[in-house]
């Protein structure tokens, strides 16, 4: 989300004019006129303010955190690759909470909580993230990540913990996934016969298994445990939900 986009929702939330926002900031003691603020609402150029001046305004605008605008303003100046990288981290966000929820909601509320995920500013995820909001866990993994601020750069420190995705929590698909190993997801279109997928059953419980569809409409699938002291069971499509393709597994040798 540019800077200029970012400004212009922080200032609607808020309720305020600019002349408003203008008096709010000069008696935060950094002057700032409304002609200057509404320059910003409409290009920045992808040039940002300065960072004080970007403080001032989203603490007049009431924003939770004085550094979103600073954040977005080094954001629109990163590198591409940056920006994939904040974007990868946000998708593997969205895919983890609605694969381990999906079951608790409705299609319209996950259709929901999809778009608050997907339209939130990169800036707000990455502060979230730095202060330890970004979290997601269950029993099934963690994923954690740092930013910080220096004054010519954005860095970002990413840190993996139980990699992107999920324990193995049991020794059904033994030994291409041990219990206690850690293993990374992909999401597809369409899955294929063979893969091992992870997938969310009607009890909300995380379970590992080769899969098998069944018929050409593939609303039914078999799904094959590797350890023969776990059954096989089949599941009809809208019973389950498939969370994704297991791609990489992570066993901690000790």
């Amino acid at each position: 989300m540019p800077y200029t986009k970012l400004l212009n929702q922080l200032i609607d939330n808020s309720g305020l004019t600019v002349k408003e926002i203008a008096q709010k900031c000069t008696e935060d003691g950094v002057k700032v006129t409304p002609a200057y603020i509404s320059t910003l609402r409409n290009d920045t150029n992808n040039r940002a303010p300065s960072e004080t001046m970007s403080k001032a305004i989203a603490r007049a605008c009431g924003s939770k955190n004085e550094d979103i605008l600073v954040v977005e303003g080094y954001i629109d100046g990163a590198p591409e690759a940056f920006k994939s990288v904040i974007e990868f981290l946000r998708e593997s966000a969205l895919t983890s909470m609605l694969g381990v929820f999906a079951n608790k909601y409705t299609k319209e509320e996950i259709s929901i909580a999809r778009k608050a995920v997907e339209e939130m500013p990169l800036a707000g995820l990455i502060i979230a993230m730095s202060e330890g909001k970004s979290e997601i866990s269950k029993a099934y993994g963690t994923m954690n990540i740092k930013s910080e601020l220096s004054d010519d750069e954005l860095k970002t420190e990413v840190q993996l913990k139980q990699a992107i995705g999920f324990d193995v929590t049991d020794n059904s698909m033994f030994p291409t996934l041990p219990k206690g190993a850690k293993v990374t997801l992909e999401m597809c279109e369409e899955y294929k016969d063979g893969d091992i997928l992870a997938f969310v059953n009607k009890d909300n419980t995380l379970m590992y298994r080769k899969a098998g569809f069944i018929g050409k409409d593939r609303s039914t699938v078999a799904m094959f445990p590797l350890n023969t002291e776990f059954e096989t069971k089949v599941y009809s499509t809208d019973e389950i939900n498939i969370i994704g393709k297991v791609v990489q597994v992570i066993v901690d040798i000790k």
